[in-house]
C-alpha cells in the first residue's frame, strides 16, 4: 500500500540522509577515460581499480591517495581481484586476452598468461592457490 508524502518532507529526509553519508575522492592523476572495475583488499586497507587507460590503480582507503599506477596491459583491463590471504598479490583480467598477477608492494607484474579470448572475470579460490578465470565460453582454473 502506498501513502503519500508531502514533497517538503521528501526533501526533508532527502537532506537528511545526504548529511549522514560520507565519502573520500579518489583523485586519479593523470585522470583515466573510464574506471571499469574495482576491489577491496582482504584488510581493507587498500582499494584496486581498472581503467579505461589500460592500467590498475592502488588506492589508500584511509586517505583516497592514489599509491601505485600498475601498467602493462595492452588493453582494458575488465576484471580486477585480491588475493584472499594478502593485500599484496593482485589479479587483473583485461581485453588483451591476458590475466596478470600483480606484486602491489613493488607495483610489477609476477607472471602473466594468454587466454585467448577477452578475460569477462576472475575469482581466487579462498586458499588462494588458484584462480577462476571466465574467458570467452569458457571457465578455466588456472594454477598460476
Amino acid at each position: 500500500r502506498l501513502h503519500y508524502m508531502p514533497r517538503d518532507t521528501q526533501k526533508w529526509m532527502e537532506t537528511d540522509m545526504i548529511k549522514n553519508c560520507s565519502a573520500i575522492y579518489c583523485e586519479l592523476k593523470p585522470p583515466p577515460r573510464s574506471t571499469i572495475a574495482a576491489t577491496f583488499s582482504p584488510d581493507g586497507k587498500f582499494l584496486a581499480s581498472t581503467h579505461g587507460d589500460h592500467t590498475v590503480k592502488l588506492i589508500c582507503c584511509r586517505t583516497g591517495r592514489c599509491l601505485k599506477v600498475m601498467s602493462g596491459h595492452r588493453r582494458t583491463p575488465w576484471a580486477v581481484r585480491f588475493h584472499p590471504r594478502t593485500s599484496h598479490i593482485l589479479a587483473s583480467g583485461s581485453l588483451d586476452y591476458e590475466v596478470r598477477i600483480w606484486n602491489v608492494s613493488s607495483g610489477e607484474c609476477i607472471t602473466s598468461w594468454d587466454f585467448a579470448r577477452p578475460i569477462a572475470s576472475l575469482a581466487f579460490h579462498a586458499l588462494g592457490d588458484v584462480i577462476a578465470i571466465a574467458s570467452g565460453h569458457n571457465l578455466k582454473i588456472w594454477d598460476y
